[in-house]
């Protein structure tokens, strides 16, 4: 072997010394300092330990929180699907119980996604009443249930289907203009989540009651373009051909948006 790569031999050899030396004088340096400041070091391991329980009881918490919550909602629904099968004079008392567990579901645990199916359900249980009986308290109810609901909605389709229950009860509040600013998110933001022809349509039906023909026509025009296929867009040709004052061709649908109603809460109905 060379002397030159014997020295390199030797020269690799004191640099591992040397760093095994130095991380040795580095974990004995933080022993004594440990040794010196015990104190302190009770204390970090002190918190250390209390965030580590502390997080472990709050996620155990929200777990039985979640399970708590959606087996209120289920009761519910259930109960709903099969109030039929109570006597005839029971019903509105069983009904009036379970929208009274929904309504104690949404106080006690906001946060939840039961919740927010709950306050979608519950928004369109206070707008059939305010409907049926012209009821203006109700509707204030079920807006209030359907902003909470988009408030606390963590998915789109949550989001679209509350911004619709607060637009219909705009509706029936007469304040078309808000009605259509509902409307009009749901295709802004979340024009993906399934209700956008119904959107449209509705934006269309609000230009309407606001004396903009021209205005209503130019959503019907887009229902037709954009969702040519659906039943909305069918809707949507007839009333272009109304506006335009053309004759609908035969066969062509003539149905007011009621007659077409998407209930909102269609979609809520399941586990």
């Amino acid at each position: 072997m060379s002397r030159v790569s014997k020295r390199r031999e030797m020269t690799m050899k004191q640099i591992r010394e040397q760093q095994k030396g130095g991380f040795s004088r580095f974990i004995e340096s933080i022993f004594d300092w440990a040794v010196h400041h015990k104190n302190y070091v009770f204390i970090g391991l002190g918190v250390i330990v209390a965030a580590t329980v502390g997080t472990l009881v709050y996620v155990n918490n929200q777990r039985s929180n979640l399970e708590e919550a959606r087996a209120i909602y289920d009761t519910a629904i259930s109960t709903f699907e099969n109030i039929m099968y109570y006597p005839e004079e029971e019903r509105m008392d069983v009904y009036n119980s379970q929208i009274g567990s929904l309504m104690e579901l949404v106080q006690l645990y906001p946060n939840t996604v039961p919740a927010v199916k709950a306050r979608l359900f519950l928004g369109r249980a206070f707008f059939d009443q305010a409907y049926q009986m012209q009821d203006q308290n109700s509707i204030n109810i079920a807006l209030d249930h359907y902003t909470q609901a988009y408030e606390y909605a963590s998915s789109d389709f949550f989001r679209a289907l509350a911004l619709i229950g607060m637009g219909q009860c705009y509706e029936q509040k007469n304040d078309f203009s808000s009605a259509f600013r509902q409307y009009e998110t749901v295709i802004e933001k979340y024009k993906d989540a399934g209700f956008a022809p119904y959107a449209l349509i509705s934006m269309a039906r609000c230009r309407e009651m606001l004396n903009d023909p021209s205005g209503s026509l130019k959503f019907y025009e887009r229902v037709a373009k954009e969702h040519t296929d659906s039943v909305w867009a069918r809707y949507a040709k007839a009333k272009i051909y109304l506006e335009k004052g053309m004759k609908a061709p035969e066969g062509a649908i003539q149905l007011s948006p009621n007659d077409m109603f998407m209930d909102p809460s269609s979609g809520l109905m399941f586990r």
